[in-house]
């Protein structure tokens, strides 16, 4: 049976130990409850719920059983730590996809 999935991308607008809510770019916002299997990452590292702040980036996956959306995997960063690596990411693409901080041969 497949899983009903629902992906929010955008700014935490409430965290706590049990649920997290994500706020998407267009307004739509969604809660998702968080369990012991919910994989939690802020800035690439392991994490729990209450290690990510309000106003953090974020993307949360989850299962969508009736009313309830439960998070199989969330992941966050500052704001400061995206703008970083989209430059990071806009430096790449100018340079041609080259990584200009490895010396030069």
């Amino acid at each position: 049976v497949a899983e009903n999935l629902r992906i929010v991308v955008g700014d935490v607008t409430a965290v706590d130990a049990g649920s997290i809510s994500v706020r998407a770019a267009d307004g739509y916002s969604q809660a998702f409850a968080i369990s012991t299997d919910t994989v939690i990452k802020r800035s690439r590292q392991d994490a729990a719920a209450t290690d990510i702040q309000v106003g953090d980036k974020a993307f949360a996956v989850g299962v969508v059983n009736g009313d309830t959306v439960t998070a199989k995997r969330i992941g966050a960063a500052t704001p400061e730590q995206v703008a970083n690596m989209l430059e990071r990411r806009a430096d790449k693409a100018a340079n041609g996809g080259a990584d200009d901080s490895a010396p030069a041969s």
